[in-house]
């Protein structure tokens, strides 16, 4: 039997976590060119609009695929970022996140994952991961916020360079134990 696989849409308090649609485009090439966002994710640097639009596309096949699930993160007709869960096709997804700078330092990461992992205790999902770069305090205070514990450190590749990264995890149920 596959997994469940998240919403087009996620409620999230004064939020709305949606589907990437083609218009989020813009959004892409906004967090493109965040110089924070580059440094610590897998977003490319500086994405044209035709890029922008093919990552987009990208994703939404992915999401078709049953792969990746991404959302926009909407304030009313303001967007900050976006978040979703990865790896969905395995029991552990991982969640993700981006925000743009005007959005930073307001609990809208923490919110935002938090709202996947309410999605993901009610689902099936054991637990979830988060993948961080070593030296990224903030994306580390958010995974400690929502609930994540670190759970490994190991030697991986960033942006084809060795890196540090740290695993975190987050089980529904903290007594039982948890898939690797």
């Amino acid at each position: 039997m596959p997994l469940p696989l998240p919403p087009p849409e996620l409620p999230c308090g004064p939020l709305t976590l949606r589907a990437i649609t083609d218009d989020d485009w813009r959004l892409e090439q906004q967090l493109s060119r965040c110089a924070e966002v580059v440094r610590w994710t897998s977003y490319p640097a500086d994405l044209s609009e035709v890029e922008a639009r093919s990552r987009v596309a990208r994703q939404q096949e992915r999401a078709r695929q049953g792969a990746t699930q991404r959302y926009a993160i909407w304030e009313d007709d303001v967007a900050h970022g976006t978040c979703g869960l990865g790896s969905l096709g395995q029991a552990v997804p991982e969640a993700m996140y981006a925000l743009l700078p005007t959005a930073r330092g307001r609990g809208i990461a923490t919110a935002c994952v938090k709202a996947l992992l309410d999605w993901a205790a009610g689902h099936d999902r054991p637990a979830v991961t988060i993948v961080t770069v070593d030296g990224n305090a903030a994306s580390a205070a958010v995974a400690r916020r929502a609930g994540f514990d670190l759970w490994q450190t190991v030697e991986g590749d960033h942006r084809g360079r060795s890196a540090t990264l740290h695993r975190w995890r987050w089980l529904a149920d903290p007594r039982a134990s948890a898939p690797a």
